[in-house]
């Protein structure tokens, strides 16, 4: 029986071992998945720009002076600002709630830059909430916008070419 006792206890000992072997690989992993995770969101909330509309970066208060943001609006009609030889631009950018964001942006203004249009402002904001701009981006107006003129109409058709856009029979 001595034996059969020996045999039980080393049996149960390795099944111990087995169950701690288990409970440290668990342990391993859970930790391999909160240091993943604090990993994931450190570079999520403190890397990259905030995107954001004009009228949400005004009424922020919580965007850090030093955060790079993007901020989506329209630069205000009579707002521009510049001086002749100068590559400092001053203007001003609108959202839906006419909620207004002054700009600085010192360098080339895009050739499509012009009041009313929509623009995107990329830099950091100042405490007094001017933000001191490293890119402007302007919408480009799209020519094709009113679609077809009716003369170009007429001559596609006369061509026997469909327009583009027209689907016959509709889907």
């Amino acid at each position: 029986m001595s034996e059969d006792t020996a045999a039980q206890d080393a049996a149960r000992e390795q099944a111990a071992k087995r169950e701690m072997f288990k409970r440290v690989r668990l342990v391993v992993a859970l930790l391999a998945v909160v240091g993943l995770f604090y990993v994931f969101m450190g570079s999520a909330t403190e890397g990259g720009q905030w995107f954001m509309e004009v009228d949400e970066a005004v009424a922020s208060t919580t965007i850090p002076t030093d955060r790079p943001i993007r901020v989506k609006g329209n630069v205000a009609p009579g707002s521009y600002r510049t001086t002749e030889g100068s590559t400092v631009h001053r203007f001003a950018i609108i959202g839906k709630a006419e909620a207004a964001m002054p700009v600085v942006y010192d360098g080339a203004m895009p050739d499509v830059f012009a009041e009313g249009r929509e623009v995107v402002v990329e830099g950091t904001r100042k405490a007094d909430g001017t933000l001191v701009a490293t890119e402007v981006i302007a919408k480009c107006p799209s020519k094709y916008e009113g679609g077809l003129s009716p003369e170009a109409r007429k001559h596609l058709e006369a061509t026997g070419q469909k327009p583009a856009g027209d689907h016959a029979g509709g889907y």
